[in-house]
C-alpha cells in the first residue's frame, strides 16, 4: 500500500497500475451529452472521530467512472478553494453556542441520567471540582443518578453503542473517579 496522498495537493499522483476501462480494440463511441448521469459518488468529509464532529456530504456523478472520480477530485478541491469546510465548521459551533434550551433526559426508573455526547455544548458540563478524563474513544461523559444504594456518579465513554464502550470511571469516596 502506497502512503497516503494527500487530497488537497496541487498535482494529483496518478495511479501506480492504471487499469484499463475498456478492453483493447473496443470500438464503443464516447458517451453523448444527452446520456444519463450513471455513476454516482457520496463523499463523506468529517471533521474528527467524535459523533458530535461536523460532516459535509457533497454528491457526485458521471456518465462514466472516471468522469465521476474527476468531478469527485474537483469537489474536494473547491470546497477547500472556497472555505466551505472551514465555513461549516464555524457554523456548526455558531449554531451549538445558539442552543438555549433544556436537553431532555432519557431517565428511566432507575433514576439513570444520560448526558448524551450529542447534547450541545454547556449540557454536558463536568461539576466543579471534576477533572476532565478521556478513554480510546474521546472525551468522557459525565453522568449521574440516584439508585437503590444511593447516589452515583461515572464518567461514561462517549461512544452510544454498549457493546463497544470502554468501562466506567466510577466516582470514588474521595470524588475522584477511577476505571474497575
Amino acid at each position: 500500500m502506497s502512503d497516503f496522498i494527500d487530497p488537497f495537493a496541487t498535482e494529483p499522483e496518478a495511479p501506480a497500475d492504471p487499469v484499463p476501462v475498456d478492453e483493447p480494440g473496443d470500438s464503443k463511441a464516447p458517451p453523448s451529452s444527452e446520456e444519463p448521469n450513471r455513476f454516482f459518488i457520496k463523499l463523506t468529509l468529517k471533521a474528527g472521530a467524535s459523533y458530535e464532529a461536523e460532516w459535509i456530504n457533497p454528491s457526485v456523478s458521471g456518465r462514466t467512472a472516471d468522469e465521476a472520480a474527476e468531478n469527485a477530485v474537483a469537489m474536494i478541491q473547491a470546497l477547500k478553494r472556497y472555505g466551505v469546510i472551514d465555513l461549516n465548521s464555524t457554523a456548526a459551533q455558531y449554531t451549538r453556542d445558539q442552543f438555549k434550551g433544556q436537553a431532555k433526559s432519557r431517565s428511566g426508573g432507575n433514576g439513570f441520567q444520560n448526558s448524551s455526547p450529542s447534547r450541545p455544548e454547556g449540557q454536558n458540563s463536568l461539576p466543579p471540582g471534576v477533572q476532565p478524563m478521556s478513554c480510546a474513544h474521546g472525551q468522557r461523559v459525565y453522568r449521574s443518578g440516584k439508585g437503590a444504594k444511593g447516589e452515583w456518579a461515572a464518567l461514561m465513554c462517549p461512544v452510544d453503542d454498549r457493546s463497544s464502550q470502554c468501562s466506567p470511571a466510577w466516582r470514588q469516596k474521595d470524588g475522584s473517579f477511577l476505571v474497575r
